[in-house]
């Protein structure tokens, strides 16, 4: 996205840009896919329930962060957890985030908590 001038270093690369570039990456290897962006304010459950749905149907995500550790970052969710504790839920996608080797966790409970208040998921699947 850098070289397209879609990056920004204040801003990383906006959402509302990363369907555009995933449909052309994947046209460059023939493949057709269909990315929306659905965007999230404050509510880490609603969220989750989307992840859950999508990686249940083998889709992959990509999520967007405006605020936190991966603040102006983009990662790949291939998975996710929901822990319980007596009636405390902790909500947790997993992600590579190519800062890493290692697949992590983000904890999406209190997702919306800081502030700005914003954050985007990117919705992915190969096209009919």
């Amino acid at each position: 996205s850098r070289s397209n001038f879609f990056y920004h270093h204040w801003v990383g690369t906006p959402p509302f840009y990363i369907p555009w570039i995933l449909k052309r990456a994947f046209a460059r290897y023939d493949y057709r896919i269909w990315a929306r962006n659905q965007y999230f304010f404050k509510n880490g459950q609603a969220v989750f329930d989307r992840i859950q749905e999508d990686i249940d149907r083998d889709r992959p995500l990509i999520l967007n962060f405006y605020s936190g550790a991966y603040r102006r970052h983009s990662v790949s969710c291939m998975g996710y957890r929901h822990l319980t504790r007596g009636q405390e839920h902790r909500y947790y996608a997993l992600v590579a985030d190519n800062w890493s080797d290692q697949v992590r966790y983000v904890d999406l409970t209190y997702l919306g908590s800081q502030s700005p208040n914003l954050f985007a998921m990117t919705r992915l699947a190969l096209a009919r």
